[in-house]
């Protein structure tokens, strides 16, 4: 049996004593620990002031653990998911057995592990508190917390195609994974002007006869961060006298800057529908006046995923980024696709940033 004749609490990092007189007059015969308590028994007679006869002195661990966030997301963050990993530490419960709780902004406090995961995020501000517990019940009273703002570009999509109609004031529905303000490209516009989280149903304005494939609409939500460009399926109007036909109208033509063949003058003034020949503007290096990385929007994406689609290096087989579905905005996707073309055109930098060399490279 080992005996000590002295008997105190000290901090475990420099072996300083820190409460308990440590004078015993007697022998401790041994030291027990039960209950998250340090127990202490033997023939002593008095210990720390107690009374005569005292054979058993308890010391409570009292002492509150502390919180550390030890990883965390960026700020901003560009993305709708959030990762986190906490570091708690005690005076008498090891690392592994002290548990936490977390509150988001003005939530309640609730159970949750250290390394911790919030997801479908919207944009906004989000605070993140947490404290630890150790095994005897004591909670940190100064929560470690974590500042950041979510800023992830609304994303827009089809839902319903126009298809054949003879309605020229034609509806067409779409999903928008934030509320914001739209806007309208191309050769249609429409008086909705406004956007709900969810499903959305608009009213284009009054259109010609004929077959639309330009018409676009994107949405700026409300902290300023523009959607991705969402192209409207080609669509034909179709005038339920004529009996039916597809063509490019006269606004269309117009709104596209092409050139027409002399001949098919008579068609363009009769807003006949026949089709004509069309000679489009050549793509230069002044098409992509800048570097493109991901998540970048801008007319010279589309021209980019257009480019890549026409040399064998598909964005999409299908949806957005396929050809003819080319979109303004620079995902994984037109990323991938690049990195493809840069692969197979040593000795290119094999980076997914589309610069002059890429450039130079894929407009021969």
């Amino acid at each position: 049996m080992v005996t000590r004749n002295r008997l105190a609490s000290f901090n475990t990092s420099d072996g300083s004593i820190t409460s308990f007189d440590p004078n015993v007059n007697n022998q401790v015969s041994f030291l027990g620990f039960f209950n998250n308590k340090l127990t202490a028994g033997g023939s002593f007679t008095s210990i720390g002031g107690f009374d005569d006869f005292q054979r058993f002195a308890q010391f409570s661990d009292i002492t509150n653990p502390n919180t550390t966030i030890v990883s965390y997301p960026s700020n901003p963050s560009f993305v709708n998911y959030a990762s986190f990993s906490f570091l708690g530490s005690d005076n008498m419960t090891i690392e592994s057995e002290i548990t936490f709780e977390c509150k988001l902004n003005n939530g309640v406090w609730s159970e949750c592990e250290k390394d911790h995961e919030l997801n479908n995020l919207l944009n906004g501000e989000y605070v993140l508190e947490v404290k630890s517990i150790d095994l005897s019940g004591n909670v940190d009273n100064t929560p470690a917390l974590y500042s950041w703002s979510v800023e992830t570009p609304p994303v827009l999509t089809e839902i319903t195609p126009i298809g054949n109609t003879h309605n020229k004031n034609p509806v067409y529905t779409f999903h928008s994974s934030s509320e914001g303000v739209l806007t309208y490209g191309g050769t249609c516009n429409s008086s909705y002007t406004e956007a709900v989280f969810g499903n959305n149903t608009i009213q284009l304005d009054e259109l010609e006869y004929g077959n639309y494939y330009d018409c676009t609409i994107s949405l700026v939500d409300d902290y300023g961060i523009e959607s991705n460009l969402l192209n409207i399926t080609s669509f034909n109007i179709v005038n339920a006298n004529s009996g039916g036909g597809s063509y490019l109208s006269p606004t269309m033509l117009k709104n596209l800057n092409v050139s027409v063949d002399p001949k098919y003058s008579p068609w363009l003034q009769a807003n006949s529908p026949n089709t004509s020949s069309v000679v489009l503007d050549t793509i230069s290096a002044s098409t992509f006046p800048r570097l493109l990385r991901t998540g970048m929007i801008g007319q010279d994406v589309k021209e980019l995923q257009k480019l890549l689609n026409q040399k064998g290096f598909t964005v999409s087989q299908t949806g957005a980024g396929s050809v003819g579905n080319e979109t303004t905005f620079f995902g994984v996707k037109t990323r991938d696709a690049l990195v493809r073309f840069q692969r197979a055109n040593t000795p290119l930098s094999v980076d997914g940033l589309f610069g002059p060399k890429s450039r130079d490279v894929l407009i021969k």
